[in-house]
This record gives structure tokens, sequence and C-alpha cells, in this order.
């Protein structure tokens, strides 16, 4: 600096200028790493989730910076923007200017899949299908792999396969995965006929149960029911160990209600709504072994026996 006064010159060595600066912010859902550079210094930045992180600090301007941005899903080349215009606190925030990927994946004849278990993978990660949902963001310069499964009566089944290549990515990227439809209609509709026979058969399984409990109980006869169990079980031991010290049945059963069968190998489960002795409608998880030789064919009640029974 130099100043005049009167025909003198006088000069001020050292002299500092002290500039604003501002911190650039950025929050991100999920950990990020961005790399770039400022004051002609390379710079990695890590974004944890939900948290503010900070740039670094910067004098006033509008910025474009070129950068690279890396998480789960990839690695993305663009800019980082922030303007202090209109800005009135110390920091400024930071916005993303990336070329970005967004899946919008359709399933088609997967009509009779159990919707809660139906997953969509993208390369090799697993999600839960929600058709209203986009997928992403996912770099537009790398080949994405798309494919879902499902399950239709506890059987799985898989969709095709689509590939995605970087020139058919775009900010709302259709894809249209396929199931063979006429295949898992088919195995549906064998299993529904199967359950329902199953149903049919416990239920008149425990239609005869429950005049049987009814006459032991007035007989006090263990003999009468003992054919329903299948011996040397807990249940088995516990109901006969009643009979002879006098207790009986403790809880008769009316009017049961199968409301829902299941069967896995020789094991049949049963969820069985009845009335109680005193007039209350509770329901009853049994377990029940069929000892016939092709238990899906058979529809003879007298091959069941119960193994256990909860309230």
């Amino acid at each position: 600096r130099v100043t005049m006064n009167g025909r003198r010159y006088i000069f001020f060595d050292n002299i500092g200028f002290a500039t604003e600066t501002k911190k650039a912010i950025i929050k991100k859902k999920s950990k990020t790493t961005y790399i770039f550079r400022a004051d002609d210094k390379k710079r990695k930045v890590i974004a944890e989730p939900n948290k503010p992180t900070m740039l670094g600090n910067f004098i006033p301007g509008i910025y474009k910076i070129p950068a690279t941005k890396e998480n789960d899903n990839g690695k993305f080349i663009g800019y980082l923007t922030f303007s202090f215009k209109n800005s009135n606190s110390e920091t400024v925030d930071v916005h993303e200017n990336f070329p970005e990927a967004n899946l919008n994946i359709n399933l088609e004849g997967a009509d009779k899949l159990d919707k809660k278990n139906t997953k969509v993978k993208i390369n090799g990660k697993q999600y839960s299908y929600d058709h209203a949902k986009l997928y992403g963001p996912y770099p537009v310069t790398e080949e994405i792999e798309v494919t879902a499964e499902g399950k239709a009566k506890d059987k799985t089944f898989k969709s095709s396969t689509v590939k995605l290549y970087p020139n058919e990515l775009k900010s709302n990227t259709p894809v249209r995965l396929n199931f063979e439809k006429e295949k898992i209609d088919k195995y549906v509709k064998e299993k529904e006929k199967e359950e329902n026979s199953l149903k049919n058969k416990v239920t008149k399984f425990f239609n005869k149960y429950s005049l049987a409990m009814n006459n032991a109980a007035g007989t006090n006869n263990f003999a009468s029911i003992s054919n329903f169990f299948k011996p040397d079980t807990a249940d088995y031991k516990t109901m006969k160990q009643n009979f002879q010290t006098g207790q009986g049945i403790q809880s008769l059963i009316q009017s049961p209600q199968v409301v829902d069968v299941s069967q896995e190998g020789s094991k049949v489960y049963a969820e069985v709504l009845n009335i109680n002795s005193q007039g209350v409608w509770v329901t009853s998880k049994y377990k029940l072994e069929d000892s016939a030789k092709h238990p899906a064919k058979s529809d003879d009640e007298s091959d069941l026996k119960i193994i256990s029974n909860k309230e």
C-alpha cells in the first residue's frame, strides 16, 4: 500500500488480506466417497450416512467442481455444485450433478407369487420388490444385471435375467422381468388341490376326535381317545395320566373349525378354532403325524395321530 502526505510517500510492508470463506456442506443417506480438486490439491472426503459433511472452506463464488463419487452402487463421474448467492449463514449447501440411472422394474407373470417374499437382485444385491419404487441410482457408465425371484406355496421361482448396457441407461430405465406364468399357475393349482384334500382330511379327523373326547369325558375312558394320539408322546402320556388320576379331560372340543393346514413330509400342522368348555372360542395349534405311505394322495383321516397341541 502506498499513500501520499504532501510531497512524501509512505510505504507499508507485510500487509495481509483476510478473505471471507464459508464451509461447503453435503449430507447423504448412504456412505459416499468424493474425490475432487480444490486449492490445486486433490481431496478425498468420506460422507457418513445422514451426517453433515464438510468438503472444505471456499471463498465467495459460484462453483462447479469436477468430481467422482463412489458408493455401494458403483463409481459416478460428474460435478459438485454450490453458490454463495443465496447463503446467509456460515455454510453453503452442496448439490450433486452426476449422470445417474434408476431402474423401474416390472414383473410379468408374477401374480400368483407371495408379494411379501418377492425379491429383485441387482448386480448380485437383493432387495424387496415394490412395483412403485425406483431402484438406484446407478452409474450410467457400467453394465447392470437384474433378476428376480419369489415364492408360491413355499416353492421358489426365478425370473429371466436382464443385462442393461450403458447406452440403455437413463434416469428412469424400464426393466421387464418375465416369470414362467404357466408353470407357476400349474404348480399353485396342484398345491391348492392337495391343500383342500388335506384340509378335508384334517377336518374329518377333528370332527371324530371331538366326538370321542366328549364320549371319553362322560365315561372317563382313555381308550376312547387313545387312537387319536401318537403313542409315547408327551401329550399321550399326559392325557393317559389325567384319566388314571381321575382328572379326565380338562377342556372339551366343540364345533372344531380347521382354519389353516400345511404338511411337511409326514408332519401335518393344523390351526383349529373351537369352543372350549367355558363357551369361549380358542385357537389351538396341532402337530400331527400322517402314517400314510403317500400322505398327499391319502384322504383317510385314521392315518393321522396327534403329536402335540398348544393353545
